[in-house]
């Protein structure tokens, strides 16, 4: 079974929250039922295949990507599998960090007239 390769996109919200959406390329293999996303929320963090860790299923032909609303200073690691008619699970994709921490305030700034 082939891994997927995932993109995580973070869109900060105007409230105290940011979006994170997943995306990866379609597995083509003509047995291919569905994916298991999977996410850890703390810094550094390595996802693993585990239900604790499990955040979505989306069917393989799916219109909708997933995207959870996640409060500021969340920091953490996304990854996704495929999983066959058969049952069989992928290895995980590739692991990426995501980052909801807001920039810091800026400093030093002047207003001239």
């Amino acid at each position: 079974m082939k891994r997927s390769l995932l993109t995580v996109l973070c869109v900060l919200l105007a409230s105290p929250a940011f979006a994170l959406t997943a995306t990866w390329k379609n597995n083509t293999e003509s047995d291919m039922k569905e994916y298991a996303v999977y996410m850890c929320k703390v810094k550094g963090c390595t996802v693993v295949r585990e239900a604790a860790q499990q955040v979505a299923i989306v069917p393989f032909n799916a219109a909708v990507v997933p995207t959870w609303v996640l409060p500021n200073a969340i920091e953490g690691t996304l990854a996704v599998t495929a999983l066959d008619t058969s049952g069989n699970e992928s290895e995980l994709s590739n692991q990426v960090p995501f980052d909801s921490q807001a920039p810091k305030i800026p400093t030093g700034a002047l207003v001239t007239k």
